[in-house]
C-alpha cells in the first residue's frame, strides 16, 4: 500500500491517513483542497457568519468558543433560517468529502458521525436542546467519530 498521506476534515480536526490503493492520489487530495475550500467559503457567507457567531462552534480558535459552550439559548426564528441556509451549503462540502473517501475505510466513520450530527442539528433546529447542548454534544461527535476513524485505519493496516 502506497504511504501518501491525504488530510480529511472531520468536524475541526484532521487525520493523516495512509492513502488506499484504489484511490488515485492526486483525485483525493484535489477533493480534499475542495472540501477545505469549501468550508471556507461557507464560513464568509451571510450564514455562515451568523452560525459562526451566535450558533456554532466551527473552528478550535473561535473567540466566543466558550459562550457558545455554555448558552443555554434556545434559536430565534432569524437564527434558525441562517442554520438552514448554512447547513444545505454545508452538505455540498460533506459531499465533497463523501465522494473522496468512496472505497476508502474512512467513509463509514465519517457517514455515521453525519448523520448523527443531522439528529442533532434537527433537535436544536426544533428546540430539543440549546445552543450549548448542541456544541458540547457536536464536539463529543467530533471525538468519537476521529476515534473510529483512526481505529478503521490502524484496523486496516
Amino acid at each position: 500500500m502506497p504511504a501518501i498521506s491525504l488530510l480529511v476534515l472531520v468536524g475541526m480536526a484532521e487525520v493523516s491517513i495512509a492513502q488506499q490503493p484504489n484511490q488515485p492520489s492526486a483525485q483525493v487530495q484535489q477533493s480534499n483542497m475542495a472540501r477545505i475550500e469549501c468550508s471556507k467559503n461557507l464560513r464568509k457567507t451571510p450564514s455562515g457568519m451568523v452560525v459562526e457567531k451566535d450558533i456554532l462552534l466551527v473552528s478550535p480558535n473561535q473567540p466566543n468558543k466558550y459562550d457558545l459552550l455554555s448558552s443555554k439559548a434556545r434559536l430565534s426564528d432569524p437564527q434558525k433560517k441562517s442554520l438552514k441556509d448554512y447547513l444545505a451549503e454545508a452538505d455540498k462540502c460533506d459531499q465533497l468529502t463523501i465522494d473522496a473517501l468512496r472505497g476508502n475505510v474512512m467513509l463509514p466513520p465519517f457517514e455515521k458521525g453525519k448523520i448523527a450530527k443531522e439528529v442533532l442539528y434537527a433537535k436544536l433546529l426544533n428546540g430539543q436542546v440549546s445552543i450549548g447542548e448542541a456544541n458540547i454534544a457536536l464536539e463529543q461527535l467530533r471525538v468519537e467519530t476521529l476515534k473510529e476513524t483512526m481505529d478503521a485505519v490502524k484496523a486496516n493496516h
